[in-house]
């Protein structure tokens, strides 16, 4: 994954909070170059069309090998973005269960990541461009971290 902020906030799935109008949550950079998500030696997504988000990449659908996805009964709810589906990646001959995410259905401040895939548990993510900037919530100087919830 990036080498910074390389892991994502996971809360607990509560259909009853109310949807947020946070403006940090509007992914605000589009980086021009290519990206590349490889695991297992394989090419998972390649897109010159990532949106950087709290130090993930998120790759347009399109761009993604779905040959390679298997989706999963696996999902985390984000206070800002919404409820996230999974998928997990198999390739040659190995799994790596719950490495995709997506939002099908982001809140309206996150919509702009609808349609697209990020990566995380040890997928490398390549080519990004250091200069683009990083979309963090206020006040926090460090992206979030990975909670404990699977």
């Amino acid at each position: 994954m990036l080498a910074r902020g390389n892991e994502r906030s996971r809360e607990t799935a509560d259909s009853t909070k109310a949807e947020p109008r946070w403006e940090y949550c509007v992914p605000l950079a589009v980086d021009p170059m290519t990206v590349r998500a490889t695991w297992n030696n394989a090419v998972v997504a390649e897109s010159d069309r990532t949106i950087l988000v709290e130090g993930n990449q998120y790759f347009p659908a399109d761009d993604v090998r779905t040959d390679v996805l298997e989706k999963s009964v696996s999902s985390t709810h984000c206070s800002c973005k919404g409820d996230a589906s999974y998928y997990s990646i198999i390739a040659d001959g190995s799994r790596n269960d719950d490495a995709a995410w997506y939002y099908p259905d982001p809140y309206d401040a996150a919509k702009d990541i609808r349609g697209y895939v990020a990566f995380w548990k040890g997928v490398e993510v390549s080519g990004t461009n250091e200069d683009t900037p990083e979309i963090r919530p206020p006040g926090r100087s460090q992206t979030w971290s990975r909670s404990s919830a699977g």
